[in-house]
């Protein structure tokens, strides 16, 4: 009798409701995490970019304000640290006029400085790197009002600064009885120097005056005269001097000449001497020069032309020379208008200059050699100035009023140009792709890209040169030739560390691996070098050997 087949239940397939429901919440929360993780990384995708793309944008610049001071065409001014105070001098005056910019209304008032009222004034100019006032007399002498901005937090940690003045002076330096038609102050701790110019019988003279800090009864210091310097004979008959720059550490001075020459002075030990002769400008039609300044670093100048080109020079190290020399390192876009710039002004801290003619002006940036933001104004400039902390342009008009800017420029050492060209930095003798994120290798933070990428790629070319080969002869040996028990510890090894993260191999091959080899590199290299390669040559010549003799044995 042919068996009967066992009835099916059409329900053994069915899952229960309780291992569904868990599957479909488990596939839920699985499919949820992963749509998560997708969200996260183009989120942070995201976020990079939106960081990144600072860097390569230029500045913005917004009109804040405008302050009708009718400052008269003569007068002078600065600012704090903070753009909270700005301050006026008018030559004449016995006092410096200052106003408070944080007020929502202009608030003004005067700090009397002991100025002497019996001397004509013949020059007068504000230093903005050291702020400090220098003021010439038709007598001969010369006096440092300096400006000293305190600054106090009340309890709620709002911050309000006070100016403290101090008057040095006046010295009386050179002839004395001719008028001092330009002058130059610079001090570094204990050493401070004075340039003046002054027209002798119809001759152009220059002299010079030290200072040091001596201690009173009173454990004050004070500066006293100390040596008094005639730099009339380095000066070339044919010109008149134009501008007199001296280096804040008091070790060097450039002189600007009508016919466009720069006279480039060191302190010597006992005269100074002329270590440098050079045009800006030679190479052009008009040499002659309409602006210049030192930037804070004391090692660039920025020269402006009669035309408005625009180049800088750095002190930079010569082959041919013991001591550094001026080289011109950058070119930059000339001024709109094409006229001679009717003002430079650097900024404190930053490599930033700003310059400008007529009504168009010009923000620059000295690493990069980037025009950061240019702009025609609905107004005809007469001068102005970069706030302290890069964050202010102060524009002054042909009526003297005060055009107060926000600037907004985060990043001005960055773009495309920072990041992959080749950039001459200061104290380099020549442009480079340079990496230095710290200023401990000269003044400017260097961010060239190129280094990075190439060592990046360099690296993992030697990685795969060291790792290809032992891989590979490891493989092998430990397929074809590696015990059975052996194979499968080394096996299992193998795929624990594979789960670990590189970052953590990393971390601890740096931490203690490193130390151990870094005084035995060439020993270890030779060694994971040598033993697989010998070991394939024994076996090869083994084989050959073994089999050649088998061979003959068998014939």
């Amino acid at each position: 009798m042919k068996p009967q087949p066992h009835s099916r239940d059409p329900r053994r397939f069915d899952v229960p409701s309780k291992i569904a429901a868990t599957d479909k919440a488990v596939r839920a929360f699985v499919g949820g995490c992963g749509f998560l993780v997708v969200v996260g990384v183009f989120g942070l995708f995201l976020f990079l970019v939106w960081q990144v793309l600072p860097l390569f944008k230029d500045a913005r610049v917004e009109p804040q304000r405008v302050l009708e001071l009718n400052l008269p065409e003569n007068a002078v001014y600065g600012a704090d640290d903070w753009q909270q105070l700005l301050f006026s001098y008018v030559p004449g005056q016995q006092y410096l006029t200052f106003y408070d910019l944080a007020a929502a209304q202009l608030v003004s008032w005067r700090e009397e400085v002991a100025i002497p009222d019996n001397e004509e004034i013949t020059f007068v100019r504000y230093d903005t790197r050291q702020s400090h006032l220098l003021i010439g007399f038709a007598d001969g002498c010369t006096m440092t009002v300096m400006i000293d901005w305190a600054a106090a937090f009340d309890e709620t940690g709002k911050r309000s600064v006070k100016p403290r003045l101090l008057a040095l002076g006046p010295y009386p330096i050179g002839k004395v009885g001719h008028p001092v038609t330009m002058a130059e102050y610079a001090f570094a701790d204990t050493r401070q120097l004075v340039v003046v110019v002054q027209q002798v019988e119809g001759h152009e003279r220059v002299y010079g005056m030290t200072l040091v800090q001596k201690r009173t009864l009173l454990e004050a210091e004070i500066p006293v005269p100390d040596r008094h310097l005639d730099l009339s004979y380095l000066l070339p008959e044919d010109t008149r001097i134009d501008r007199v720059l001296i280096m804040k550490n008091c070790e060097g001075v450039l002189l600007v000449f009508e016919d466009g020459r720069v006279r480039y002075l060191v302190r010597g030990a006992t005269m100074p001497g002329l270590r440098q002769e050079f045009f800006p400008f030679e190479d052009l039609g008009d040499v002659a020069i309409s602006q210049c300044q030192l930037l804070p670093d004391d090692r660039t100048l920025v020269c402006v032309s009669e035309h408005g080109d625009i180049r800088s020079f750095a002190l930079t190290p010569d082959e041919h020379s013991p001591y550094p020399l001026w080289v011109r390192t950058k070119n930059f876009a000339p001024l709109s208008s094409g006229q001679r710039a009717s003002f430079l002004s650097v900024g404190t801290a930053d490599k930033a200059f700003l310059t400008g003619s007529g009504n168009a002006v010009s923000l620059l940036h000295n690493t990069t050699a980037r025009v950061r933001w240019r702009g025609e104004l609905p107004f005809e400039l007469r001068g102005g100035f970069v706030g302290a902390h890069y964050t202010k342009l102060n524009l002054l008009d042909t009526q003297g009023n005060l055009h107060i800017y926000d600037l907004d420029d985060p990043h001005p050492d960055g773009g495309w140009g920072a990041f992959f060209s080749k950039i001459w930095y200061e104290d380099a003798p020549r442009p480079s792709y340079a990496w230095q994120t710290g200023q401990a290798g000269g003044t400017e933070a260097k961010f060239s890209l190129v280094p990075l990428i190439f060592g990046t790629l360099k690296g993992m070319a030697y990685a795969m040169a060291f790792a290809l080969p032992l891989a590979l002869l490891s493989a092998v040996y430990t397929s074809q030739f590696l015990h059975s028990r052996a194979k499968g510890i080394v096996k299992s090894t193998m795929e624990m560390m594979a789960s670990l993260p590189s970052v953590v191999l990393g971390l601890l091959a740096v931490l203690w691996l490193a130390p151990l080899l870094e005084t035995r590199v060439p020993n270890v290299l030779g060694v994971l070098i040598c033993v697989p390669l010998g070991a394939v040559a024994v076996g090869f010549f083994w084989n050959v050997l073994v089999g050649a003799a088998l061979r003959r044995r068998m014939a």
